[in-house]
């Protein structure tokens, strides 16, 4: 795989643990919002923003990961 992507096995290794970290945050703060969505709205407040946060978490994730530089 790291001939492939035509860095040394280290730089690789990093940005593996790097995306699994940000994968392992990002599943965590999805988990944390389920969770929100499952308790009863305070004040009255529907839970319409449930969708949109847990959409920008992802587009987060997604964009942190892309911004990651890979060579190959």
């Amino acid at each position: 795989f790291t001939s492939y992507m035509q860095e040394a096995p280290e730089a690789v290794d990093d940005k593996i643990r790097l995306l699994d970290t940000l994968y392992q945050s990002m599943i965590d703060q999805l988990k944390s919002i389920g969770d929100k969505a499952m308790r009863p709205p305070v004040d009255g407040q529907p839970g319409d923003d449930i969708e949109s946060e847990m959409g920008r978490v992802i587009q987060t994730f997604v964009n942190r990961a892309l911004a990651i530089n890979v060579k190959g």
